[in-house]
């Protein structure tokens, strides 16, 4: 895994792409602002930069659809899911 500084958008990028099981970046965006839009700022060209940024750090890949739109379609990777999990645990409970 490439040296990746997470913030609190990646995590979010991975939460989406996780609850979803697969998710093109514009799916992301979708959920992001019927989900979490009220609370957080997700900007369009943020969801794309981070979905590269994850991919690029080993915590997403990507599958091409041969059909349509040719679209990336993301999923976790084995070290995602867990870096995902550790940051939800480290999560202060309320």
């Amino acid at each position: 895994m490439a040296d990746a500084r997470l913030t609190t958008a990646s995590y979010r990028v991975l939460g989406i792409i996780d609850k979803l099981g697969e998710a093109s970046a514009y799916d992301v965006k979708v959920e992001a602002a019927r989900t979490v839009a009220p609370f957080w700022s997700v900007p369009h060209a943020q969801v794309y930069a981070q979905c590269d940024r994850l991919l690029d750090a080993g915590l997403l890949s990507q599958v091409r659809q041969e059909s349509g739109r040719n679209r990336r379609v993301l999923t976790l990777t084995d070290e995602g899911r867990a870096a995902l999990r550790g940051w939800l645990t480290a999560l202060p409970s309320r």
